[in-house]
């Protein structure tokens, strides 16, 4: 490579710091696919090549079009639930959450396999121009903020059902005389809220958006920046921490019910009745909330190593990409909780897919008490005798 271009690269990538330009499976550096790669696409590129790009865009696809689809047959089965007024306060919140995790499905089967196919038909230093383009462009902007606002809405909704389950455990009776409209309200001022904390987030002086092409997303420069690293682990934290004090206060209070209905069986076993479909869900939420932490979790842990060590632009970019697409699968893990733990949730599911399982069903099911309530034995050699 000539001295022209040791000028152009090191006049436009000497300041890169976060984010390099460049895919998070290319293999070798940011100059090495920059010399070597010159007057080549990326798909073309030995250091990045087709194969992995159709790896990663099969991937993409699989992954956004099972987030898709599994939230709204979540959907469709609590419009059917509220149609039938048989859902239940805890329905309606899956339903709601499901709407915020088909964000990322969509995110991930349209929007992230577009950016792949346009990022990898530029040669490096074109897309490393293009990336100067987008930066703070209205694309980035909204990008970054759908981004922001999916991820914010799918924490609200978790605190909000941990704070529903501790309440119905704790005052039950109250919780039982809690009106439908509380509930609208409650849903209505979620989502109201998740919409201005992004825009208060947005809001932010020096607040920017960047095309970040290690994982083909547009994001929030902040959450890559060393100034930014504090505010992000801070907004990771916060519901982190309140969702595991929910969650420990709903426990303790689970076992100092069982002690003290261990001193007075009636006591105990009214108890047990009353609280036993509750602590059922309540192991629901919890179990959707540990796995929301182990999601999220490998972003927390590159922002700590971010922000105390001294990282290469490629390997931040690399690490932040796997972290950042392990907490994507968050959206899917949620349709697989409600799977395993609910088994009436199964059979509307199946019954979506195949229309009158649930009548065919409940046929056989007749036809086998009717079985069982016929006398035994020949009614010719009865009468007989």
């Amino acid at each position: 490579m000539n001295n022209e271009s040791q000028i152009s690269f090191d006049a436009q990538y000497h300041n890169f710091t976060i984010a390099c330009p460049i895919p998070a499976f290319c293999v070798g550096s940011l100059r090495e696919i920059f010399f070597d790669c010159f007057n080549q696409t990326l798909f073309h590129c030995h250091h990045c090549g087709v194969g992995r790009t159709v790896v990663l865009l099969f991937f993409m696809i699989v992954f956004g079009f099972l987030i898709l689809v599994g939230n709204s047959l979540v959907i469709l089965v609590g419009f059917k639930r509220w149609k039938q007024e048989k859902a239940s306060r805890l329905d309606f919140y899956k339903t709601s959450l499901a709407v915020a995790d088909a964000m990322a499905g969509f995110q991930a089967l349209f929007l992230m396999p577009y950016n792949v196919i346009w990022s990898m038909n530029l040669t490096p230093i074109k897309l490393g121009a293009r990336w100067f383009e987008l930066k703070q462009s209205p694309e980035a902007f909204i990008g970054g903020l759908f981004l922001l606002f999916g991820a914010i809405s799918s924490v609200f909704h978790l605190l909000c059902m941990g704070t529903e389950m501790a309440y119905a455990l704790i005052k039950p009776l109250q919780y039982r005389r809690l009106s439908r409209k509380s509930l609208y309200t409650s849903l209505l001022l979620l989502w109201i809220l998740s919409i201005f904390a992004s825009a208060g987030i947005a809001g932010i002086p020096d607040f920017l958006c960047i095309y970040f092409a290690s994982a083909f997303l547009f994001i929030p420069a902040g959450l890559l920046e060393k100034s930014g690293v504090l505010g992000g682990t801070t907004i990771y934290a916060i519901p982190t921490l309140s969702m595991l004090a929910l969650c420990g206060v709903s426990i303790a209070f689970v076992r100092n019910r069982r002690r003290i209905g261990e001193d007075d069986a009636d006591n105990s076993r009214m108890s047990e009745i009353m609280r036993r479909q509750t602590i059922s869900i309540l192991k629901t939420v919890i179990l959707m909330q540990a796995v929301f932490i182990a999601c999220t979790a490998p972003s927390f842990v590159v922002m700590l190593v971010t922000y105390f060590s001294d990282l290469s632009c490629e390997i931040e970019g690399r690490a932040y990409s796997f972290a950042f697409y392990i907490t994507g699968t968050n959206s899917l893990y949620n349709v697989l909780i409600y799977s395993a733990r609910d088994k009436t949730f199964r059979e509307e599911i199946i019954d979506l897919i195949s229309p009158g399982y649930l009548r065919r069903k409940k046929a056989q099911a007749l036809r086998g008490q009717l079985r069982e309530r016929q006398p035994k034995g020949n009614p010719l050699e009865t009468a007989t005798a």
